[in-house]
């Protein structure tokens, strides 16, 4: 783990992005598949991510549970600390989509949901998503994206 300070929110298991100085910290990783096989969890209604940067990676070590649709509702963060882990939403779409996730940025009190990726999401501005399995969006105050009108 790269280390930048003692409970900074910023620490975090991907590489860094500038030149702040950071101390290595060896640390024991599970995936959420087997953490949830070991304690024995079948379904997860809400799952919080907020790994630094990391969060893609978290979502990869759910894939059985999210192959299950045993995870209802995901939400995580998308920002800068993204690139230390050389990751984009396009991966989150690539691997959601498929599985029957419907993807969305939480915007103010509604979600604005994306009925496929598009380059221009890749801002890496702070900004919180959710993702709930196709069919459950309605659950959600929904605010329709500007750019479904073009191709």
């Amino acid at each position: 783990m790269h280390v930048y300070g003692k409970f900074l929110g910023t620490n975090s298991l991907a590489g860094p992005i500038d030149e702040r100085p950071a101390e290595s910290e060896e640390v024991q990783l599970t995936t959420l598949d087997l953490y949830c096989q070991a304690a024995r969890i079948e379904r997860i209604d809400l799952l919080k991510i907020d790994a630094e940067g990391f969060d893609f990676e978290v979502m990869v070590g759910a894939s059985r549970m999210l192959d299950r649709k045993a995870i209802r509702v995901l939400q995580f963060e998308y920002n800068h600390r993204w690139i230390g882990a050389r990751n984009y939403l396009k991966d989150v779409f690539s691997l959601l989509a498929p599985r029957g996730y419907a993807i969305g940025k939480i915007t103010g009190r509604q979600v604005e949901f994306y009925p496929r990726w598009k380059w221009e999401l890749e801002t890496w501005d702070e900004g919180n998503y959710v993702c709930c399995l196709k069919g459950d969006e309605e659950q959600f105050p929904i605010l329709q994206p500007k750019w479904l009108s073009f191709g």
